[in-house]
């Protein structure tokens, strides 16, 4: 499921009363026709995060009420367009009526509210997993990666050991929480001041630790060194450091296990900030307690402690909160936002460097919906505090302190007075300031993060640097795992995983990765949406397409040639988009703009760019833009799809070839440009596997020799010479015991052998035969050095993978765009050995 904003509009068939939950954002539903009241459709999202602003819309028949009814206890809503912000987090209800005189239809819909999918703590950062498992990553001093040890930076995401259900998160500075479903909290990390909640002040807490007597928590928030969490009854509870009151008790008293909030109920909301906490209150009001040394308070004083609550005047139409170092910050129905405290560093966000003691509205900050405050003391001068709102449109901006300096001297203070948008960040989900870093979740479901990465906080297999840039942060141990099935195309590769979801990396700049964007490069395995019964995939060009198990066919990219056999040319297609019309698929293939299907009964369809015949209709030029019947073609049983030319094999094993043949290519002993229908490869009547490059073929044959034909400048037939082209199929020499053929877009072959090594032969001046070096053609097969447990291969344009015995993928070669998927930029680097695939879209989503 993916977070969505904003959030597709669905039309609803008027039929039943019932509210489908399909696994997307957006709800569909059906809804009763009682005359004249009718609904036609609606946008509900069914997953949020809390303490985010979302728009809720519907279209009704004209002189309808609409009411929308929330099962969180918050006052209901009227109108076909609404906001709500759910603060609570686990399964809510959303109820839809819509009224005209007696008539009514109304429908019920259940909500997922996840609370802080990301956390980003002191130098650690948290997310969560679908199904409620934990990922961390950064300092581990104090056990805040919750996996049994406590020393060391931890560069990359491992999973917290033993917690499930989790269902919100909080990070303090050295300490973790989780709020899991049923309403139990589980701590770890630091707990020298009771944090963890116990009952102990023992140093560290290494592993997921249940709090004591806490068995109805609906919401949670980490401070310094103290926690917090909202009661199902709405009162409030908290424990560890209160040195400045914020335990709320009125005292200062140390306490190690859940204590009560002096007087506190009716709480829909709460943040802490370093040693002071806030809360909302179900009728709108402000409540603050603790450090107040800068006014974090916003009482209008400075200087001293609050051990009870204190109302914030003047505070109104607030729907979410959040705590910083020395600052507090409120975002408002209006989507505006109201800062006060310490403004050393622009936290406050008004273009001032004034210190406010009440709350002062933001200029220029319109559209926020939804806001994160952290920072962390440099030195005992001055505090480093950031501020950074999610905007309606799906970017972030962020203010105050952003130079993210750990004290060493390593980037100059850079404070921004006013909001500033973050480079190359869209499409967020929820984001979260640390004390030093800030981390976003994608809609997709990938987590990017920026700032100090000394201590691994950044996620992306680093530690010891600062960035300005966003990084993409791997899955745990950095790879993709549980694959399939691999495809390269021409500059970007896909997998097919266990249970029928796809994950693709590298170039996107015409959708092809199937994330829903045109970002220019998918640098880490990024899941396709929507997709999760694809048993075949086959990547193109620019194009990718997947089989269902319903044997029917989707594919997603370019689309100017008609490859995608939607039926309409031209515009590029970000998702997975139904192939009409094509309902018993059972193989695919595709070329650099053109795709075919093997259907059941043997027959092939092809579709696309028909420029040099490869569409083998008998026609040339025209493009068909839906599948279209190849024909005399029967009894066929593979099918490969190359540059600009096709080929099929046959029951009988022989092997028929169309499209283009300026090097011969088509394998029927001349050169002449196009060959418009199937024609025979000379000489080859035991072939067992069939593959069609740029413009070369190969096949493997019964005794497992291999054989090649077309092009071959680059020594990519294998036979030991560059001559420029040979027009019928020529032996491989010395090559035996091959179990697999793949030859590449361009100008390369490999195979894998019996034993799973691999050897490849051809072009390689970007290292795209692996053998560690890059430049020289090679002309004869060339192993492949340690790789040894290769179960399949797939070879791209310039670039070449094999999924391995594990289920992991590792790629080599050129790496301009991220096909090689271990970067965390796309740069205009080769790799010439094979580099392991980093999983990117493995958080909630």
């Amino acid at each position: 499921m993916n977070f969505l904003r904003p959030a597709l509009a669905l039309t609803l068939s008027l039929v039943s009363l019932l509210l489908a939950a399909c696994g997307a954002s957006s709800e569909e539903a059906k809804l009763a026709d009682f005359s004249p009241a009718t609904v036609t459709s609606v946008v509900s999202p069914a997953r949020v995060v809390a303490g985010q602003i979302y728009t809720y819309k519907a279209d009704a028949s004209s002189g309808s009420t609409i009411t929308w009814s929330w099962g969180d206890g918050s006052p209901s809503s009227v109108g076909s367009t609404v906001q709500k912000v759910w603060n609570l987090s686990g399964t809510q209800t959303v109820s839809l009526s819509a009224k005209a005189g007696t008539s009514t239809a109304s429908v019920t819909q259940s909500v997922v509210v996840v609370g802080d999918p990301v956390a980003a703590g002191g130098n650690h950062t948290c997310a969560l997993q679908p199904g409620g498992s934990v990922l961390c990553w950064g300092d581990n001093s104090f056990g805040q990666m919750g996996n049994g040890t406590s020393s060391g930076n931890v560069p990359q995401a491992i999973t917290v050991t033993g917690l499930t259900n989790a269902i919100a998160l909080s990070a303090g500075a050295n300490h973790t929480c989780a709020l899991k479903a049923g309403g139990r909290v589980e701590c770890w990390g630091r707990n020298h001041r009771g944090q963890i909640g116990n009952g102990t002040t023992s140093t560290s807490v290494v592993t997921p630790t249940v709090v004591t007597g806490l068995t109805d928590a609906v919401a949670i928030t980490a401070g310094d060194a103290s926690t917090c969490a909202i009661r199902a009854n709405t009162s409030v509870v908290c424990w560890g450091d209160n040195y400045a009151g914020q335990l709320g008790d009125g005292t200062t008293a140390t306490r190690v296990i859940t204590t009560p909030v002096t007087g506190l109920a009716g709480v829909v909301a709460i943040s802490a900030g370093d040693v002071h906490v806030c809360a909302l209150k179900a009728n709108g009001a402000v409540v603050c307690w603790g450090d107040n040394r800068k006014g974090q308070i916003g009482d209008g004083t400075t200087g001293n402690i609050r051990t009870t609550t204190v109302v914030i005047a003047g505070l109104t139409d607030t729907v979410a909160l959040s705590g910083g170092l020395l600052h507090t910050c409120a975002l408002k129905a209006n989507r505006s936002v109201a800062c006060w405290g310490f403004n050393g560093s622009g936290e406050l966000g008004d273009g001032t460097l004034t210190d406010k003691f009440t709350p002062t509205v933001l200029d220029g900050l319109t559209d926020a919906v939804a806001i994160t405050l952290d920072g962390n003391f440099i030195n005992t001068v001055r505090g480093a505090a950031r501020s950074c709102a999610l905007k309606g449109n799906g970017s972030v901006a962020c203010w105050g302190d952003v130079s993210y300096d750990d004290g060493t001297g390593q980037l100059a203070a850079q404070n921004k007075t006013t909001p500033t948008v973050i480079t190359g960040l869209t499409d967020t989900a929820a984001v979260s300031a640390g004390g030093s870093h800030v981390c976003a979740l994608k809609t997709s479901g990938a987590v990017a993060c920026w700032g100090n990465g000394v201590k691994g906080q950044l996620g992306d297999g680093t530690s010891g640097n600062i960035t300005t840039n966003l990084v993409a942060v791997t899955a745990p141990g950095g790879l993709l795992t549980d694959t399939t099935g691999v495809s390269a195309g021409f500059y970007h590769t896909c997998a097919l995983k266990v249970g029928g979801s796809v994950a693709c990396w590298g170039d996107n700049q015409f959708g092809q990765a199937g994330n829903g964007t045109t970002a220019t490069s998918v640098v880490t395995a990024t899941t396709v949406v929507v997709l999760t019964d694809a048993v075949e995939l086959s990547v193109g060009g620019y194009h990718t397409c997947a089989r269902k198990a319903d044997n029917t066919v989707v594919c997603w990219g370019y689309n100017q040639y008609g490859q995608l056999g939607n039926g309409t040319p031209g515009a590029s297609v970000v998702t997975p988009t139904l192939v009409p019309g094509l309902t018993n698929a059972v193989e695919l293939s595709a070329g650099s703009y053109h795709t075919c299907a093997r259907k059941a009964d043997n027959t092939v369809v092809c579709w696309g760019s028909n420029g040099n015949g490869q569409l083998g209709n008998g026609t040339l030029g025209d493009s068909l833009v839906t599948p279209t019947l190849i024909p005399g073609l029967t009894n066929a049983v593979e099918l490969s799809a190359g540059y600009f030319h096709t080929c099929a094999r046959k029951a009988d094993n022989t092997v028929f070839c169309w499209g283009y043949n300026g090097y011969g290519q088509v394998g029927n002993g001349t050169t002449s440009p196009s060959v418009i229908t199937p024609t025979l490869v000379l000489g080859l009547t035991d072939t067992v596997e069939l593959s069609a490059a740029g413009y070369h073929t190969c096949t493997r044959k019964a005794d497992n020799t291999v054989f090649c034909w077309g092009y071959n400048q680059y020594g990519q037939l294998g036979n030991g010479t560059t001559a420029t082209s040979v027009v019928t199929p020529t032996l491989v020499p010395g090559l035996t015991n091959t179990v697999e053929l793949s030859a590449g877009a361009a100008y390369h072959t490999c195979v894998r052998k019996a034993d799973n090594t691999v050897f490849c032969w051809g072009n390689n001046q970007n290292g795209q035969l692996g053998s560690g070096a890059t430049g020289n053609n090679i002309v004869t097969p060339t192993l492949v050095p340690s790789l040894t447990d290769a179960v399949e291969l797939s070879v791209g344009i310039y670039h070449t993978c094999a999924r391995k015995a594990d289920s992991t993928v590792v790629c080599w070669g050129y790496n301009g765009y991220g096909q090689l998927g271990g970067s965390t930029s796309a740069t205009a680097s080769v790799k010439p050995q094979p580099t392991p695939i980093l999983g990117g879209a493995i958080f909630w989503k």
